[in-house]
């Protein structure tokens, strides 16, 4: 019983998911690669997520994984938080072949929103850094 409570104290805090909640006047990439965001407010309740700006998008960080089809194009997406950080996983297939894979990291520091985004799209190597205000 001892060794359970113990490894239920050490694992906690390493799911522990971020306090992203905020508004982020403007957000920008280091390399161009992500497009330039205005006015992104992000709100939480849990590991439950929405990011809005011009349009709002949903995150639950509970590690399942939710496809969606659109036309050719199949997106595989799964969250979760890891060491105060959420974390996205996507992959991206167009007619069965494999288009990318993205690895998105997204941690707060006072004021200051960072996404790191690491992977690959069409056979490239994609890195790209977000920071937000």
């Amino acid at each position: 019983m001892r060794v359970i409570l113990l490894g239920l104290l050490i694992t906690l805090p390493a799911l522990a998911c971020p306090d992203l909640q905020g508004f982020y006047k403007t957000c920008t990439s280091s390399t161009g690669a992500m497009s330039p965001v205005s006015n992104l407010t992000i709100s939480q309740t849990g590991n439950a997520y929405t990011f809005s700006s011009e349009v709002s998008v949903d995150f639950i960080a509970d590690g399942v994984t939710r496809i969606s089809e659109q036309g050719q194009f199949k997106t595989s997406q799964k969250y979760f938080c890891e060491n105060n950080t959420l974390v996205g996983i996507s992959k991206i297939s167009m007619n069965g072949m494999p288009m990318g894979e993205f690895r998105m990291d997204v941690t707060k520091a006072g004021n200051i929103l960072s996404t790191e985004m690491t992977g690959t799209l069409f056979g490239n190597n994609v890195y790209d850094t977000q920071t937000c205000e």
